[in-house]
């Protein structure tokens, strides 16, 4: 076996470019989305780890495939100890924020969380993995 480091490590400024606040139509029922996405347009000097702009992209590809309602946007990332954990972490949660405002079904998991559900209701059929997964991951 061997140890891993897990370290965050900050993101270059990477706005949303101009072109998507210019979709017209497809702001139209996610009225916070677009103010959250002017703040970042053309660069984001606010967001260390996140990378929300791609979040944003994917919420409109999303919502004009399927509509609003029709998807849900998954955020599965993995949470580290400290100062730059926390940050993310923050970060994470105001995205939310600005996603329940406009309704957008958005939803956020560490991978701590997801395998220590999983250990919790599939043990018993997967006890293995589940071994295996916890042993080096949590």
């Amino acid at each position: 076996g061997y140890d891993t480091i897990h370290v965050l490590t900050p993101l270059p400024p990477g706005g949303l470019k101009k072109k998507y606040l210019d979709l017209g139509g497809a702001w139209e029922d996610i009225p916070a989305l677009r103010r959250f996405s002017e703040k970042i347009s053309p660069d984001d000097r606010e967001f260390k780890h996140l990378y929300p702009a791609q979040l944003i992209k994917h919420v409109l590809g999303l919502k004009r495939q399927f509509g609003l309602g029709g998807f849900r946007l998954l955020y599965l990332w993995y949470d580290v100890p400290g100062e730059e954990g926390k940050r993310h972490r923050d970060e994470v949660t105001e995205f939310a924020s600005v996603a329940k405002g406009d309704s957008i079904r958005f939803h956020s998991i560490t991978y701590q969380e997801l395998i220590a559900k999983m250990a919790r209701d599939l043990r018993s059929d997967h006890s293995d993995y589940i071994k295996y997964i916890t042993e080096r991951y949590l």
